[in-house]
C-alpha cells in the first residue's frame, strides 16, 4: 500500500511538473501590468496668465518618493478650468514622463478646490521606463491662495 501511494504521488508531480512546463511554453508573453497607488504634494512655481510650471514630491507604491515638474496650460486664469501638463517624475529607478488633463471646480470660502484628472506615462523614459507605459487618474485639491496642491493618484503600468 505504501509502494502504491509513494507511486501515485510521485506521479502526480511528475504530471504536475510536466503541466507546468507545457504552460510555460504554451503562455502567451504579452506585457505584464501592475497597479499603482501614489500621492502628489506641490506647488506652482511660475504663473503667467495662463501658463505655469510646478515643482512637487511624488510617492508612489511602485516607484518610492521622488520628484517632479512639469509645464502646462490652463483655460482660464479664474475657477473653474481645464488644463494639461507635460512633465516628468524623477524616482530612483529613472524617469518617467508624463502627460495629464485635469479640471479644477469653483473654490469654496477657504479657497480649496477639487482637482480632478487623468494622466498617462509617455514615450522617452530612462531606466524602468524605457518601455513602460502607464495611465492613472488623480483627484484631490488645490489652494487658490497658497498654489499647494495635493492630489491621489491611482493607475495601472504595463510593460
Amino acid at each position: 500500500m505504501r509502494r502504491a501511494t509513494v507511486a501515485a504521488v510521485g506521479t502526480l508531480g511528475l504530471l504536475i511538473a510536466i503541466g507546468l512546463s507545457a504552460y510555460a511554453v504554451a503562455a502567451p508573453t504579452g506585457p505584464t501590468t501592475h497597479a499603482f497607488t501614489g500621492t502628489v504634494l506641490g506647488d506652482v512655481i511660475r504663473s503667467n496668465g495662463t501658463s505655469f510650471e510646478n515643482a512637487y514630491r511624488i510617492t508612489s507604491s511602485a516607484d518610492g518618493t521622488g520628484a517632479g515638474w512639469n509645464q502646462g496650460s490652463n483655460s482660464s486664469t479664474t475657477l473653474p478650468l481645464t488644463g494639461r501638463t507635460t512633465g516628468d517624475n524623477y524616482f530612483a529607478d529613472g524617469v518617467n514622463p508624463i502627460r495629464t488633463t485635469y479640471t479644477i471646480g469653483a473654490a469654496n470660502a477657504n479657497g480649496v478646490a477639487v482637482l480632478t484628472g487623468n494622466g498617462e506615462c509617455v514615450a522617452g523614459g530612462t531606466r524602468v521606463f524605457e518601455q513602460q507605459k502607464c495611465k492613472f487618474t488623480e483627484t484631490g485639491t488645490y489652494n487658490v491662495n497658497t498654489g499647494i496642491f495635493e492630489v491621489k493618484l491611482a493607475g495601472t503600468y504595463t510593460g
